[in-house]
């Protein structure tokens, strides 16, 4: 599979945007036969000066 395939946002963000933090109760269900992998883009508008500190952090469960 390609992106061309298709895509589908799971979750974005934006430059100037507050920090989102999701509420402990709060999932994704992702299908894996449907989306066997995931893809972070991480777009710069100009060199920084300073150390990239973005992160993200991901926890999978296999159970509901």
């Amino acid at each position: 599979r390609t992106c061309e395939d298709g895509e589908e946002i799971l979750f974005a963000w934006a430059k100037r945007a507050p920090p989102t933090v999701m509420p402990t109760d709060v999932t994704f269900k992702i299908d894996p036969e449907k989306t066997p992998y995931l893809v972070l883009q991480v777009h710069y508008a100009h060199k920084m000066n300073e150390v990239d500190s973005s992160a993200i952090k991901v926890e999978y469960q296999t159970e509901p």
